[in-house]
């Protein structure tokens, strides 16, 4: 599957910060509890929340609905995420990551049309059933899952349906009623990030064990002979010599 999402700023935010995780947030979660440094998760680490403007939108059109008492709240719950996720974006650039209180929020852009019908086509008959905007969600989770393959990523929501879907296209997402999310079972990441820092310090570790002193004096510099160079596959290189001791051990 092409990637259809603009996912660079994320990658850039991974790189740089190392989140434990990425919760990709549906727009319940947001109506529920819209302050951002509220959101956490009880476990370790810093985590990366990520918004879908779709999510925006979504807020948007529900603070416009009208009618039954439980539209009416819907829209009161609405109006107030829409006014905190202004404060938010207020404080810096959303689409290159602000910081929260227990990590970075980033939002993520709709693709083009043209890049993300043919994607949503695929998936018709999650569409007919579910609304576009959790298609797409889907499909940005499950982008985010197959790219980031050393961070573990889930979608948080209290959606059934959409849980039972999101699961079903074997993708981590987690019901969650508030924060902080609790019981968060993360799916192990695919791939472990190599850890140059710690790899350094035992290869050092292994040549200081391994190592044999010798006390020497340089005497002279020569460039290695034609042949030499010429075996090795290498470019022109020189070498010491000199005399000196060797100690192995007292």
């Amino acid at each position: 599957m092409p990637n259809v999402f603009d996912l660079s700023k994320i990658s850039r935010l991974v790189d740089s910060q190392h989140p434990a995780r990425i919760l990709v947030m549906d727009t319940n979660i947001i109506m529920n509890d819209p302050n951002p440094n509220n959101w956490s998760v009880k476990a370790g680490g810093q985590s990366l929340f990520v918004l879908s403007d779709t999510v925006v939108l979504e807020l948007a059109s529900i603070r416009q609905k009208k009618g039954s008492k439980e539209r009416l709240e819907s829209s009161h719950k609405a109006d107030i995420a829409n006014k905190s996720l202004a404060s938010l974006f207020g404080q810096g650039s959303i689409t290159e990551g602000i910081p929260v209180k227990a990590g970075w929020v980033v939002c993520v852009p709709s693709p083009k049309k043209d890049a993300l019908d043919p994607e949503l086509d695929q998936l018709k008959d999650i569409m007919d059933v579910f609304k576009r905007s959790d298609t797409k969600l889907l499909l940005l989770i499950r982008e985010c899952h197959q790219l980031f393959r050393s961070t573990p990523v889930t979608l948080l929501t209290r959606d059934w349906p959409l849980y039972n879907i999101v699961q079903a296209q074997g993708v981590p997402c987690h019901l969650s009623s508030s924060f902080p999310i609790k019981g968060l079972k993360e799916a192990a990441a695919i791939t472990t990030p190599l850890d140059w820092d710690k790899e350094l310090v035992e290869i050092q570790a292994k040549i200081a064990k391994n190592s044999i002193v010798v006390e020497a004096t340089l005497t002279a510099q020569r460039s290695a002979p034609p042949w030499l160079m010429l075996l090795t596959g290498t470019k022109r290189f020189i070498f010491p010599e000199g005399r000196g001791v060797m100690r192995i051990g007292n």
